[in-house]
C-alpha cells in the first residue's frame, strides 16, 4: 500500500516539477520552485538546494526553505560528496528533536553538479522512493545544468548590453522605447534610462521624413541596415546616427517588438563632407591650374586639364582626349618615357620632375618639365602626369648664361684695368692703349675712343682711338663742338648716348657727314667722363656694319670704364701734384727740422744764435746774422756769423731806419748789381765780398722782432718755393724769440717784485742763505737793513690802493738808485723793503741806513698840485757766525725796525741782545690786536654818545657818537686803547664800517632835536664799502642838517683831493663837516680854504695841565682868530672843569664838550 501511494505521489511530482521547468526561471528562482515542490510533497520540514560553482571545491547554497541552516553540511562535504545514509540534524534555532534528512545528488555529463537535502519531522525520513531519486538526479540535474548555463548567458549577453559602446535599445512597432543600454542613452545625451525610454522614436529624428523612410525599409525588407540620418540630442545638438535594426516576429508572425542598434557616425560623416569637399576642391583646382595636368590609361589620354590642353596646343581639353600619349612625346624621348610607364605601372611609385621634349599639335617643339605617378582610376591602375612649360624659362636661362660670361668678361675687364698700375700711377699715355684696345674685345666693337675737352670746352681732343681689326692706336683728332649743339647738349647732361643706329638718333645725326658715314659707323655707344661734378671727355664705342642694340650690362660696363678714366684724370693731377710736393720735401722736412731746433725754450743769446745757424742750413749759406728789435725800437746785432763787426755796424743803421714802417714787415732779396742794397753799404759790400743777399722779417703780432740776414759771395735768385720756405721759417723765428722772451720774463718773476721790479723775498732769502754761508767760511763781514715806511698806509686810506702802488714803485727806483750794484735791494712786504750790504761792518751798515733813511726823508711824490712826504724807520741786523738761520737774521733785522719805529719813528737802529725785550711788547700787542678784532667779529662794540653844548648857555646843541669795545666781563674800553692799533694794523676801516651800519641803525630811534656827529678814520676815503654807508646816512639823515661828520686831521696833511671833492659832494647833500685835531702846521690853512668845513676842534686837555700858561691861552686865541676868519666855528673838547670852561668864553671859543657837561651814555 505504502508503494502504491508513493508511486502516486511521485507521479504528481514530477507532473508539477515538470511545470515549473516550463516557467523558464532562471536558476535560482527554478531551484527555489523545486525545493518547494519536494518538501510539499515529500512531507518534509525542510530543505536547501547547494550548486557546484565555477571556483573549484566552492558550493553555492540557491535556495532554502525551513528551520535549518545548510552551511555546516556544506562545508562539510566541500572535499567529496558522500551520498549514502541520512544524517541527524538538530534545527538552527534552539535545542529541538533531531531531524532526518535525504540527499539527492544531482549529476550532468557525468559530473557532480549539486545537492538537494530535504529534512524530515521526528526521526522520520521524507517520502520519496528510490526510483524516483535517481531519476531526479539525472533529470533534475541536467535541467538544473541547463538552466545554470542559460542563466549565466542572460548574464554575459547582459553585461554585454551594458558595456557594448554601440547603442541597443529595443522598441514597439509604434516607436516606444522598451530599453536601451547606457550607450544609447549616453549618445543622445540622458542620464537615465528611465528618462531615455520615455521618448517615442519618432521625437529622435530631425526630419520625419527619415523616420518615414526607415519604417517603410522594415515593412518591405523586414530588417534595416545601416541607414544613417541626423538625429537630435537631449541638448538640441545634431548627431548623424547608423540604425541597424529587426523586427522580432511570434509563431503567428506577428511583429512582437523592434530591436536595433544604433552608432554614432558623426565624425565618420563629416569626415567624408570633407573629403568630398576636399575631392571638388581639388577638381576645381586642377581645373584652374596652370600646369598641365593629365591622366593616361592604357597609352591614351582618359583626362586632360584646360592648362595642359593649351601647352599641347588644344582648343579644348575634348579635343586631345582619346588619342595615344606617344603622339605628343617628342621621338627621342619616346623610349625613355615608355620604359618610365611601364615600370610605374608594374611596381608602382612615381617621377621625379624630369626634363623632357613635347611636340604640340601644330609640330612645335617645347621644352617642358614632367612629374608622374601611378594611380587608381575606375577599379584599374592609370598615370598622372603634371606637365609645364619650361620652353621661354630655358630660352631665358640660356640668354642669362650668355649674359653672365659677358658680365664675367666685363667685371675681369674692370678688375684688369683698375688694377693697372699706369691707371693708379697716373701714366695716361701707358694706359689708353691698354683701355681702348680691353674695352674693343669686350663689346666686340671695331673702334673705340678716348676724347677730352679742351680747357676752354670749344672742341673735343682725341687721346687715344683704337680700330680692333686692325689692332691699330692713334690720336690727334679734333671734332669742334660749335658744329654738334645736340650732341655737345647730350654730352653735358652726364648721361650715357645709346644709339643703336647713329644716322637716326636725334642726339648723333649731326655727326653722320662728318663722322659716321666715312667710317662706316652704325651704332654708338658713349659715355660722358665726369670729374669734380664737370663733363672733361667721352668714352665712345661704335659698332660698324648694321645697327646694334645696347644690353644694359653694356651700357654699365661703359659707364665704370669712363669713371675709371675719370680717376686716371684724377691720377694724374695728383701725380703731377706729387712731384711739385716731392720738390718742395727736403726742404719741408729741413724747415721740420730747423723748427724742432727752434722749439727748445732758450734765453735771447742762445734763441738768437738757433735762429741764425738754422736759417744757414736752409738758405744755403754760411755767412749770416740775426739783428734784434727792441721794444723801445732800437736794433741790436745778436749773433753773426761769416760778416764783419762793420758790416753789422751799417745793417743795425740801416734796420733802424726801416723798423716801424711797412717796409720793415716786407722780406726783400736781390743782388748788388740792381742798385740795392749796395745804395746802403758800397764800400762794405766791396770789403766783404758781397754780392747779393735776402732779408727776412721775424714779425710778431704784427710787430718786427728781428731780422735775419743771408749774405752771400755769388748772385742767388728765389724761387717761390724757397721765399715760402723762408717766409715759415721766420714764423716758427717769431714763436720761438716769443718764447724765449717769455722765458726771460718767468725767469725774472722767479726773482724780482712783480710790482717795483727790484728782488723779491725768496730771492732775498736765498741770498741770506749764501751769505750766511760765506761768513761761517770767514768771508765778511755782513749785514741786512729793514727799511719799513712810516705811516705810509695813510696813502692808501687816502689815495687808495693804485696811489700806493705807484709811490712803492717810485720809491723803490729811488732807493734802487742809492744802493750799491754790489748790494741787494728787496722788497720783502707791503711798505717794508731790505738791503743786504756786503763785506760792511757794524758802523759802515748804520752809516748806510743812515743814507737810506736820508733818501726816504728827502724823497717827494707830486699828484696834482699835491705833494706828498715820508719817513721810514730802519732796523740793522749783523750777520754774524752765531746767527743759526735766516729766519733768525730776518727776526734780528725786523726787531731792530720796530724799535726805530717805537722810539719815535724816523731814526735808524742796530741790532742789540736788549732789544729781545720789545719782542714782548710786540707779543703783548699782538694779543691785544686779536682781541680787537674778535670784538668786531662777535659784536662786541657799542655807541655811547656825549652832547656838544653852547659855551655861552650849557645847552647841548649835538651829540658825538663814540664807540667802545665790550669786554667779557661787560666792562667798556676807551677809543683811546684800541683804534690806534686799528689804525697801525690796517684794519681801521673795519671799524668805521661797524660805527656806521650802527650809526644807520641808530638813527630811526633817535627822538632828540638835536643833530648827530660821527668821527671817522681816514682810511674811510679808501674804502669803497665804507663810503656807501657814509652816502646813505646823509642820504637819510643829513638832509635836515643834523649830520655832522669829523675827520681827522692828516686826511688834509696829505693835502688829498680825491677826500676834498667827496667832503664837498656831501656837504651839498646837507650834511656838515668837522676836522678834528686841529692846530697843525700853516700848510693846514690852504686846505682849509679849499675845503668846506663847518666846524674845527681843539683838544685842550694838555693845555689845561699847563694851567693855562700865557702861551697856552694865546695858541687857543689865535686858533679861534684863525677859525672865524674862515668862517669856521670852534670846539673845544677834552673840557673838565669849570676854569677852562670860563677861559674858552673868554677867548672866544663857540662849543665845547667834556665830562664837565655829561660823560658817553649808550642811546
Amino acid at each position: 500500500m505504502r508503494h502504491r501511494r508513493g508511486r502516486a505521489v511521485e507521479g504528481g511530482l514530477l507532473d508539477e516539477l515538470a511545470a515549473q521547468v516550463d516557467r523558464g526561471l532562471d536558476l535560482e528562482a527554478l531551484a527555489q520552485a523545486v525545493l518547494e515542490v519536494l518538501v510539499r510533497r515529500t512531507g518534509s520540514v525542510g530543505g536547501w538546494v547547494c550548486v557546484n560553482t565555477p571556483t573549484p571545491g566552492r558550493w553555492q547554497v540557491v535556495a532554502r526553505q525551513g528551520p535549518v541552516t545548510p552551511g555546516a553540511c556544506c562545508r562539510s562535504q566541500e572535499a567529496a560528496w558522500p551520498g549514502g545514509p541520512a544524517c541527524a540534524f538538530r534545527a538552527a534555532e534552539g535545542n529541538g528533536p533531531p531531524l532526518q534528512a535525504m540527499e539527492i545528488p544531482l549529476h550532468s555529463g557525468g559530473s557532480l553538479i549539486g545537492v538537494v537535502r530535504l529534512y524530515g519531522r521526528e526521526r522520520r525520513q521524507p517520502r520519496l522512493s528510490a526510483e524516483t531519486r535517481t531519476f531526479l538526479q539525472g533529470w533534475l540535474g541536467a535541467v538544473l545544468a541547463g538552466v545554470a548555463e542559460v542563466t549565466a548567458l542572460r548574464g554575459l549577453y547582459r553585461q554585454l548590453f551594458e558595456r557594448l559602446p554601440v547603442g541597443i535599445y529595443r522598441s514597439t512597432p509604434e516607436g516606444r522605447i522598451i530599453t536601451a543600454n547606457p550607450a544609447a542613452v549616453r549618445m543622445f545625451g540622458y542620464e537615465r534610462e528611465e528618462e531615455f525610454c520615455a521618448l517615442n522614436a519618432t521625437q529622435l529624428y530631425v526630419d520625419p521624413e527619415d523616420r518615414r523612410r526607415w519604417l517603410q525599409m522594415l515593412q518591405e525588407q523586414g530588417e534595416v541596415l545601416d541607414f544613417v540620418a541626423p538625429m537630435r540630442r537631449k541638448d538640441g545638438q545634431v548627431l548623424w546616427v547608423r540604425d541597424s535594426a529587426r523586427a522580432i516576429r511570434d509563431a503567428a508572425g506577428q511583429v512582437v517588438y523592434l530591436e536595433g542598434v544604433l552608432e554614432d557616425v558623426t565624425a565618420a560623416r563629416q569626415a567624408e563632407e570633407a573629403l568630398q569637399e576636399s575631392e571638388a576642391r581639388y577638381r576645381r583646382l586642377v581645373e584652374l591650374s596652370p600646369e598641365g595636368v593629365g591622366v593616361h590609361l592604357d597609352g591614351r589620354l582618359v583626362y586632360v586639364n584646360p592648362a595642359g590642353a593649351r601647352i599641347l596646343g588644344a582648343a579644348s581639353p575634348e579635343e586631345i582626349i582619346g588619342r595615344p600619349v606617344a603622339d605628343f612625346v617628342h621621338p627621342d624621348y619616346r623610349a625613355l618615357v615608355e620604359e618610365r610607364i611601364r615600370r610605374m605601372l608594374t611596381v608602382g611609385g612615381s617621377v621625379e620632375l624630369i626634363e623632357e621634349k613635347f611636340v604640340r599639335l601644330d609640330g612645335q617643339v617645347i621644352d617642358v618639365e614632367v612629374a608622374a605617378t601611378a594611380i587608381p582610376y575606375r577599379g584599374r591602375t592609370a598615370v598622372m602626369v603634371v606637365v609645364r612649360d619650361v620652353t621661354e624659362r630655358k630660352r631665358a636661362e640660356a640668354e642669362r648664361s650668355r649674359l653672365l660670361d659677358r658680365m664675367k668678361a666685363q667685371q675681369a675687364a674692370l678688375v684688369r684695368l683698375a688694377t693697372e698700375p699706369a691707371l693708379a700711377e697716373g701714366r695716361l699715355d701707358d694706359l689708353w692703349p691698354v683701355l681702348t684696345a680691353t674695352v674693343a674685345d669686350v663689346l666686340g666693337v671695331e673702334r673705340v675712343n678716348v676724347w677730352e675737352f679742351s680747357p676752354d670746352g670749344s672742341e673735343l681732343r682725341c687721346r687715344m682711338g683704337f680700330e680692333r681689326t686692325a689692332r691699330r692706336h692713334s690720336a690727334g683728332d679734333v671734332l669742334p663742338m660749335y658744329r654738334y649743339p645736340r650732341y655737345l647738349e647730350a654730352l653735358q647732361s652726364g648721361l650715357v648716348i645709346e644709339a643703336p643706329d647713329v644716322h637716326q638718333d636725334p642726339r648723333t645725326a649731326e655727326l653722320t657727314a662728318d663722322y659716321w658715314a666715312p667710317l662706316g659707323i652704325a651704332s654708338s655707344l658713349d659715355a660722358p667722363i665726369r670729374l669734380r661734378g664737370r663733363v672733361v671727355g667721352v668714352l665712345c664705342c661704335e659698332h660698324v656694319g648694321t645697327p646694334r642694340t645696347w644690353a644694359p650690362d653694356e651700357v654699365a660696363f661703359v659707364t665704370e670704364v669712363a669713371d675709371l678714366i675719370a680717376q686716371a684724370f684724377l691720377n694724374a693731377e695728383v701725380r703731377r701734384l706729387a712731384e711739385e710736393v716731392q720738390k718742395r720735401a727736403d726742404r719741408a722736412i729741413r724747415l721740420h727740422r730747423a723748427s724742432e731746433a727752434l722749439s727748445v725754450p732758450r734765453p735771447f743769446p742762445m734763441t738768437a744764435e738757433v735762429i741764425g745757424r738754422e736759417a744757414a742750413r736752409l738758405a744755403d749759406t754760411d755767412r749770416v746774422a740775426v739783428y734784434l728789435v727792441h721794444p723801445d725800437g732800437t736794433v741790436t746785432c745778436a749773433w753773426s756769423q761769416g760778416v764783419s763787426e762793420a758790416w753789422t755796424r751799417h745793417a743795425v743803421r740801416w734796420y733802424g731806419q726801416r723798423v716801424g714802417s711797412t717796409a720793415g714787415t716786407e722780406p726783400l732779396w736781390a743782388s748788388f748789381e740792381t742798385g740795392w742794397p749796395a745804395e746802403t753799404f758800397p764800400a762794405a759790400a766791396r770789403r766783404e765780398g758781397v754780392r747779393s743777399m735776402a732779408v727776412w722779417p721775424v714779425v710778431y703780432e704784427a710787430r718786427t722782432r728781428a731780422f735775419i740776414e743771408c749774405v752771400y759771395d755769388r748772385d742767388r735768385s728765389w724761387s717761390d718755393d724757397e721765399r715760402e720756405l723762408m717766409q715759415a721759417y721766420t714764423r716758427q723765428a717769431a714763436i720761438a724769440l716769443e718764447n724765449a722772451r717769455l722765458m726771460t720774463e718767468l725767469q725774472q718773476r722767479a726773482i724780482l717784485d712783480p710790482l717795483t721790479g727790484v728782488y723779491n723775498r725768496r730771492y732775498l732769502e736765498d741770498a741770506l742763505e749764501r751769505a750766511l754761508a760765506s761768513v761761517r767760511r770767514g768771508a765778511g763781514p755782513h749785514a741786512l737793513l729793514y727799511i719799513d715806511l712810516d705811516k705810509f698806509k695813510v696813502v692808501n686810506d687816502v689815495l687808495g690802493h693804485f696811489a700806493g702802488d705807484n709811490v712803492l714803485r717810485d720809491l723803490a727806483q729811488h732807493l734802487l738808485q742809492r744802493t750799491r750794484k754790489s748790494d741787494l735791494l728787496a722788497r720783502v712786504g707791503g711798505d717794508e723793503f731790505a738791503v743786504l750790504v756786503y763785506h760792511r761792518d757794524v758802523a759802515a751798515a748804520e752809516q748806510a741806513a743812515e743814507g737810506f733813511r736820508q733818501a726816504v726823508e728827502g724823497y717827494r711824490f707830486q699828484t696834482g698840485s699835491y705833494e706828498f712826504r715820508f719817513t721810514a724807520s730802519i732796523g740793522v741786523a749783523p750777520i754774524t757766525p752765531d746767527v743759526a738761520t735766516v729766519a733768525d737774521v730776518l727776526m734780528r733785522a725786523d726787531l731792530a725796525c720796530y724799535v726805530a719805529k717805537m722810539s719815535g719813528r724816523n731814526r735808524v737802529h742796530r741790532y742789540t741782545p736788549d732789544d729781545v725785550r720789545w719782542s714782548h711788547r710786540v707779543m703783548d700787542e699782538v694779543r691785544r690786536v686779536q682781541q680787537v678784532r674778535e670784538a668786531l667779529q662777535q659784536g662786541r662794540m657799542a655807541l655811547v654818545f656825549q652832547p656838544v653844548v653852547q659855551l655861552s648857555t650849557g645847552t647841548p646843541v649835538f651829540y658825538e657818537a663814540l664807540v667802545r669795545m665790550v669786554r667779557d666781563d661787560g666792562t667798556l674800553v676807551a677809543a683811546q686803547e684800541f683804534l690806534p692799533l686799528a689804525e697801525r694794523y690796517d684794519f681801521i676801516h673795519e671799524v668805521d664800517r661797524w660805527v656806521l651800519a650802527r650809526l644807520l641803525e641808530a638813527v630811526h630811534r633817535w627822538s632828540s632835536p638835536w643833530g648827530l656827529s660821527v668821527n671817522v678814520s681816514g682810511a674811510l676815503f679808501g674804502d669803497p664799502a665804507g663810503l656807501e654807508l657814509v652816502e646813505r646816512l646823509i642820504q637819510q639823515w643829513g638832509a635836515s642838517g643834523r649830520l655832522i661828520v669829523e675827520i681827522p686831521e692828516s686826511v688834509l696833511l696829505q693835502r688829498a683831493p680825491h677826500a676834498q671833492s667827496l667832503i664837498r659832494k656831501w656837504r651839498e647833500m646837507g650834511s656838515r663837516w668837522a676836522l678834528d685835531g686841529f692846530g697843525g702846521p700853516l700848510s693846514l690853512l690852504e686846505s682849509l680854504q679849499s675845503t668846506p668845513f663847518d666846524y674845527v676842534k681843539v683838544d685842550v686837555r694838555p693845555l689845561a695841565a699847563l694851567n693855562w700858561t700865557p702861551p697856552g691861552r694865546a695858541a687857543v686865541e689865535a686858533i679861534c682868530r684863525v677859525a672865524q676868519a674862515l668862517g669856521l666855528k670852534v670846539v673845544a673838547k677834552g673840557v673838565e672843569d669849570e676854569r677852562t670852561a670860563a677861559v674858552l668864553r673868554e677867548v672866544g671859543v663857540d662849543y665845547a664838550q667834556g665830562f664837565l657837561w655829561g660823560r658817553p651814555q649808550p642811546l
